[in-house]
């Protein structure tokens, strides 16, 4: 029987989305050889008993840490491996492969959040945000069959180290400069504007593949810039052309997106205010 590879990601807590095995396939690609995401929610609900009896409960100090559900995210990708020393060089070659283990993983979170962007939009519920494999408290690898997979059970698999599995968004942030926003902000020194919004999630869509909405909200953050009496310079023109192809449905070509993120990012940090 062949031997299927997957990738799992533990996340504290649960996600909107029913348990269960999902078939998946490339967006706009429905012939394609399907992948199987497979969702399960492990452990007890906390005893909510006290709220039932609809009356507060005196705390006679602090309460510890209360234990938490999880769900473990697993993508079972449609890659035969007909041989078990085929199956276990695949496996080591993830395991070393940084590279590698990061483009598998960016593959299983863009799956889980595609499913959650359909939830997010069709419930609707703004508060059923994307994952991110930093985030998780466990990232393995392996191989088994496709029923074992499926159910939890594999032939054999590898776990990440706890230092591999925090850095995978590390270069992404700057912690400090965060911190200092953060106090300002909550010290009503300084506000977030809109246009800061706007473009955070210009990236976040760029970097879950999702370019016509990071070409739409991109042009809406450089407007709301301008606006503000920002300067935008020739960000301006590109995020104009980019909105113009997703408006009628033109491909969008991910160097320029990305070209033009980045000149608005130059944009935003240089406003004065």
């Amino acid at each position: 029987m062949p031997l299927l590879p997957f990738a799992q990601i533990d996340l504290a807590g649960t996600l909107p989305l029913p348990d269960g095995r999902y078939v998946t396939r490339p967006e706009g690609e429905p012939d394609a050889a399907p992948d199987v995401l497979a969702l399960r929610t492990l452990g007890a609900a906390r005893a909510r008993s006290r709220r039932r009896r609809g009356r507060p409960v005196p705390l006679a100090g602090e309460p510890g840490a209360a234990p938490l559900q999880l769900t473990r995210v697993t993508l079972v990708k449609a890659r035969p491996l007909e041989r078990e020393d085929e199956a276990a060089d695949w496996l080591s070659r993830v395991s070393s492969d940084e590279q590698l283990a990061e483009q598998l993983l960016a593959e299983t979170t863009r799956t889980v959040n595609r499913a959650l962007l359909a939830h997010r939009v069709a419930a609707p519920d703004p508060y059923a945000t994307d994952i991110h494999p930093a985030r998780s408290v466990a990232v393995r690898f392996g191989y088994g069959t496709g029923e074992d997979v499926a159910d939890g059970r594999w032939r054999a698999a590898v776990e990440l180290p706890e230092t591999q599995r925090r850095g995978l968004r590390s270069e992404l942030i700057d912690s400090v400069g965060a911190q200092e926003r953060v106090a300002a902000v909550l010290g009503g020194r300084d506000s977030v504007a809109p246009y800061e919004v706007l473009l955070v999630e210009a990236e976040l869509a760029a970097r879950e593949r999702r370019r016509d909405l990071a070409a739409l909200t991109l042009a809406a953050a450089l407007g709301s810039l301008a606006r503000a009496g920002g300067d935008v310079g020739a960000a301006a023109g590109a995020a104009r052309e980019l909105q113009d192809r997703a408006l009628s449905g033109r491909e969008i070509d991910e160097r320029a997106l990305s070209e033009a993120l980045r000149a608005a990012r130059r944009a935003v940090r240089s406003d004065p205010r």
